[in-house]
């Protein structure tokens, strides 16, 4: 094997010029010399795909015996070596963007690649392709095998018959897995219709091209063949930027390994998700041309997209939004060098916490250093003083600012605070040098806002995170994605048999939300897409099918843009979509649908009488516990507060739900055992079956509906549990953080045998004990009747000041969103799956929800809304980790409030309209002395900074 062996230094010899004296060794051999010769001639650059093709042609060509060719060749082989530190590499010269290029070229991995997929198409289908061969050629074991391997993925069409032959001889004895990994890789690709792109063909260069485009779409089958012919008979190589090859690429990305069919971009367009955000524009123009980039015309008309609106402050809405999907806020950072100030904030959101991130902060750092900050996006120049004597640390964290993009837990936003942008460029702008700029005109452009709500300040990243000692208290999971890209990761919260080998986070395999989207959902998730072939306003509902495509797509009916009348002589007008306060209550006008709480408002004008009868319950109903059950599966305290909120008597049954036996009738078949299974019902009108009717026969391992029996042990399906003779202990996972003995009386009014029934549908505990009462609703009721004085609560976390949900009695130790939900958009999404129900929504929100120690829980409320609950399900919560779930609970109410696609595309979620929040607040004075390092430390940081700048001189 010296003869292969010796091949590894082959690039560094031709490299130094020594490669043309290697090829004399060949001279006896014509096909050695001519194969060394050609590769000689490639000279410098990168030309990876045609040194790994040359060389493994030179395996082929190039006997064992001419020892002097090898023994000169015997050098450090490089092109190999680089391609497997980073098997895009064969990719760099496709990327359009400069910046795109250069991250190529030095990437250690894709992470570091610096552009996304929906910019470089033809860049990233390249990637891909690569990756599988990256996957397939890592099986090889030598360097012959692996090389014609290579060889065969790095070209720019599917690989010949020729091709596949060598990898065949070369392969055969090294390892098997390679030969059938290279045969389920590279299979032709069966062109789904393709005379449907003969339009493409009016882009070609010449009008020979044009007929030759013609004929090969109609008279070849398969992918290789078109690609080829086009590129030898046209003399057309596939480039980024040719009309041709774009208008072919738009119509399907890589279909070698996504197999994306034409029906599926009429149904959804290349990036649903983003095709969301275009109803966020301000200007029609850019309205217009981001649904026509991210429906079909992406090649044609995203430059102009990206120019006249994506660089523009007055779309800052929908550029958040498509911030949004390329890189959603999540929770926490670690892992960063440079910009290490940024590290150990568990509790803090951050668009771009990745290595990629830090490395370009600290280079655009060293760039400043030159004396000029470029600012292409707002054609702007910024001349410096000497930044290494002119606050050098605020320099630092405004670069590590700008790239690692801390998000505000209201509003998402990114953008550093007005006032320290003026601070920066009085203090350290070479003013004489801005020819017609002023501070204030600049910081317009560049940090418009100083709302501390709304934008980011700089001053507690001058020094290190207060929460380095605890941050190891906070498990942050799914960022960055442990699982592959066509996986999305959610968090494990179950009890595993075997500790050690349980990963808290598991992959589901999932869909991309179009052809070139960034954003995934899971497999069989129903998804809520703007139809790209009709008007805004209008949708489809589409599955996230086996193929890892979205398919089943089926029309929804238009949104139609109604105005709400409101008043007594309905002439006060709300337009579609406002979201308003009508006394005491809050509102939203959706389609012509008035949605408001149900709460009674007491009118500041009333009288002592009417003060005194006053019971803050919906109506006004009496203070009375005299529970009954809905059909909806909810509990009302009393039928008049059932009869309030639209239940008829037909509708309503004496008695807690949880009371009622739903299987007493027998409703199952004769093979068939029903067990009681309750749930709540978030549509007008449509009854939820509160039984699942269970096969006492023949049981499915394959669907996954968890249950956990009274042994503690876990059962795929309650139907595997009952076959094994056990007893159903609650529904859902089994998991160590709840109790499983006596009665308590869940926050949505309903009792349970214990607290892990409660979890099991997605209700947390307001106190031991059976229901008794109605709860609190408002501090302004003066009326006594049934009181939580009866009720002994829970004792909570230390330092810990809870909030008391609506209709309860107890305070917890949780965040509370308030979300007013369309009961219409409820019903009409039940027409394409199961009723939506309250169980459906928290499980669906769970999904967001990456702290491992926060749990979702969620119940109607009898004033009309959902109420979700965010809480630490730890045994002894931390303050720190009570912090996390407060800001996973901002997160969940921002991207509903800012109908992000991130929840908007969720066809459960959907119907949500409008969130409120508060959080549990963390009391300090009794740990003063535990933040005293902290403090200190961040005053001595700001005192330090305060005296360098005055004691440096600027100018």
């Amino acid at each position: 094997m010296r003869w292969i062996l010796l091949l590894l230094a082959f690039a560094l010899a031709y490299r130094e010029g020594q490669a043309s004296l290697c090829c004399e060794h060949a001279s006896s051999n014509y096909a050695c010399h001519r194969t060394c010769q050609q590769l000689a001639d490639l000279g410098h650059g990168n030309h990876h795909t045609q040194e790994i093709q040359y060389l493994a042609d030179i395996v082929k060509n190039c006997p064992k015996d001419l020892s002097d060719f090898w023994r000169c060749v015997g050098v450090s082989y490089t092109a190999l070596q680089d391609i497997e530190r980073f098997y895009g590499r064969p990719c760099c010269d496709l990327a359009i963007m400069n910046s795109c290029r250069r991250s190529c070229v030095s990437a250690g991995s894709i992470a570091d690649l610096m552009c996304r997929q929906s910019d470089e198409l033809l860049f990233y289908s390249c990637i891909e392709r690569q990756q599988k061969g990256d996957t397939c050629c890592a099986y090889a074991t030598s360097l012959d095998c692996k090389l014609t391997c290579r060889a065969l993925f790095v070209g720019e069409t599917s690989p010949s018959r020729e091709q596949k032959q060598s990898v065949n001889e070369h392969c055969s004895n090294d390892n098997p897995r390679v030969l059938a990994c290279v045969t389920n890789s590279t299979q032709p690709t069966q062109v789904n219709r393709p005379e449907e792109s003969l339009h493409c063909c009016d882009k070609a260069p010449s009008q020979s091209c044009k007929e030759i485009c013609r004929r090969v779409l109609v008279s070849m089958e398969t992918e290789q063949e078109i690609v080829e012919t086009l590129i030898d008979e046209c003399q057309s190589p596939v480039n980024p930027i040719d009309p041709m090859w774009q208008c072919f690429l738009s119509k399907s990305v890589d279909n070698d390994v996504k197999q994306v069919k034409e029906s599926v971009i009429d149904d959804t367009g290349i990036d649903s998700a983003k095709l969301q955000c275009c109803a966020k524009a301000t200007l029609k123009s850019c309205r217009d041309l981001c649904i026509e980039s991210y429906g079909k015309r992406w090649s044609d008309t995203y430059n102009s997209f990206f120019t006249q609106c994506l660089r523009q402050q007055v779309e800052q809405e929908m550029m958040m939004c498509i911030a949004e999907v390329d890189e959603p806020c999540t929770q926490g950072c670690s892992g960063l060098d440079y910009c290490s100030n940024f590290n150990h904030r568990p509790t803090e959101l951050f668009r771009s916490c990745n290595r990629r991130a830090d490395q370009v902060a600290q280079t655009n750092v060293d760039s400043w250093k030159t004396g000029l900050i470029t600012l292409p996006q707002a054609h702007l120049s910024i001349p410096l003083k000497d930044i290494t004597r002119c606050k050098p640390e605020m320099w630092k964290a405004i670069s590590c600012a700008l790239q690692i993009k801390p998000c505000r837990s209201g509003s998402h936003a990114s953008t550093v605070c007005r006032s320290d942008c003026l601070e920066m460029i009085h203090t350290c702008v070479d003013q004489s040098r801005l020819r017609g700029q002023t501070p204030e005109g600049i910081c317009n452009m560049i940090s418009p806002v100083d709302n501390s709500s709304e934008c980011i300040s700089l001053a507690k990243y001058l020094a290190p995170s207060p929460h380095i000692p605890v941050h190891q208290e906070v498990t942050s999971l799914c960022h960055p994605n442990p699982c592959n890209k066509s996986q999305v990761c959610q968090v494990n919260r179950r009890k595993c048999k075997h500790p050690d080998r349980c990963k808290p986070y598991v992959c589901k395999p999932a869909c991309p939300m179009g052809e070139v989207s960034t954003l995934y959902v899971p497999r069989n998730m129903y998804v809520h897409v703007p139809d790209p072939s009709r008007k805004t306003n209008c949708f489809k509902v589409c599955k996230c099918g086996h193929r890892g495509l979205l398919d089943q797509c089926q029309s929804l009916p238009c949104t139609k843009t109604m105005i709400c009348l409101m008043g007594e002589q309905k002439k006060e007008i709300k337009e579609h979509g406002s979201i308003f306060t009508s006394e005491c209550n809050k509102c939203a006008c959706v389609s012509g649908e008035m949605v408001c709480t149900q709460k009674h408002c007491l009118s500041p004008w009333a009288s002592l009488a009417t003060k005194q009868n006053y019971t803050g319950l919906p109506c006004n109903c009496d203070i009375q516990y005299v529970p009954v059950c809905g059909a909806n599966g909810k509990t009302y305290p009393s039928s008049c507060v059932a009869k309030c909120l639209g239940l008829r008597d037909s509708q309503i049954q004496p008695g807690a739900c949880s009371k009622q036996n739903p299987c007493a009738n027998n409703p199952c078949a004769a093979e068939e055992v029903c067990v009681p299974r309750k749930k709540e019902s978030m549509s007008s009108h449509q009854a939820v079956v509160q039984y699942d009717c269970v096969s006492t026969t023949v049981c499915s391992h394959h669907k996954h509906d968890p249950v956990c029996d009274t042994e503690g042990r876990e059962h795929t399906n309650l139907c595997l549990l009952l076959q094994q003779g056990k007893k159903l202990a609650y529904w859902g996972h089994c998991t160590n953080s709840c109790v499983v003995h006596g009665e308590v009386c869940g926050s949505n009014g309903e009792t349970y045998v214990h607290e892990c029934a409660a979890w099991g549908e997605r209700v947390t505990v307001d106190y031991p004990g059976p229901c008794i009462t109605t709860g609190h609703l408002t501090t302004e009721a003066m009326t006594s009747g049934p009181s939580c004085d009866l009720v002994t609560c829970p004792v909570l976390p230390p330092r810990c000041v809870g909030v008391t949900p609506p209709g309860g009695c107890c305070p917890q130790c949780a965040s509370e969103i308030r979300v007013l939900y369309s009961t219409a958009m409820v019903d009409r999404s039940a027409d394409h799956i199961e009723p939506i129900t309250v169980q459906t929504v928290t499980e669906h929100l769970r999904h967001h929800v990456t702290i491992l120690e926060c749990d979702v829980f969620g119940y109607l409320s009898i004033e009309g809304d959902l109420v979700i609950l965010i809480k630490a399900i730890t045994k002894s919560p931390t303050p720190l980790q009570v912090q996390a779930c407060n800001t996973e609970a901002e997160k969940i109410a921002s991207l509903i409030q800012l109908k992000s696609p991130c929840i908007m595309s969720d066809l459960v979620l959907s119907p949500l309209i409008t969130a409120d929040i508060r959080g549990a607040q963390i009391q300090t004075l009794n740990s003063a002395a535990n933040q005293i390092p902290s403090l200190h430390l961040l005053l001595l940081t700001s005192l330090v900074v305060a005296l360098v700048s005055r004691a440096t001189d600027c100018s």
